[in-house]
């Protein structure tokens, strides 16, 4: 038979769920909780605090999306992060950056190991994850390197008040 003779392939019956399941199963547990809990949890502020406290894993997620569509692997995300996490702790406590500057290095260094992280995929030819667990590893060492396994303590100042809000 032709392509063009050939009855139109039927998704599986799973094929919605995959797709809708968990944007589905989140409004459910919204709605249980909303009926259990009337008084606190279906409140603005409620809602906010969960949307605040969960935007770096939402933006992390977001960053792991494309290796993953791709059908590859991004071990060091989490590393990424928390080398990122010291470097702006870094260049504004130790260093005396300005807090603006100090996130744009260090969102631009992240680009550098990202792009670092696909070179060495695509063009080395090296499983992505073990490249990825590889600069992860690497990652690490540096955090741990620049903290000497302490922690970044803010001076008597502390952080400046715009970082902090």
């Amino acid at each position: 038979m032709t392509p063009a003779l050939r009855p139109p392939r039927k998704r599986p019956h799973g094929h919605h769920i995959g797709a809708y399941g968990l944007p589905a199963l989140a409004v459910l547990l919204f709605l249980v909780f909303s009926l259990a809990l009337p008084a606190t949890f279906p409140t603005r502020d409620n809602v906010f605090a969960i949307l605040s406290n969960q935007s770096i894993p939402a933006v992390m997620a977001l960053g792991a999306t494309i290796p993953i569509a791709t059908g590859k692997f991004d071990l060091s995300i989490g590393y990424a992060l928390g080398l990122a996490h010291v470097m702006v702790m870094e260049l504004i406590v130790t260093e005396g950056w300005p807090w603006p500057l100090a996130c744009l290095a260090v969102v631009c260094g992240a680009a550098a190991v990202g792009a670092l992280n696909g070179v060495i995929v695509e063009f080395g030819q090296i499983d992505s994850f073990i490249a990825t667990l590889g600069t992860g590893s690497m990652m690490y060492a540096v955090t741990g390197w620049i903290t000497d396994g302490a922690r970044i303590v803010p001076g008597p100042a502390g952080l400046p008040a715009s970082f902090t809000a």
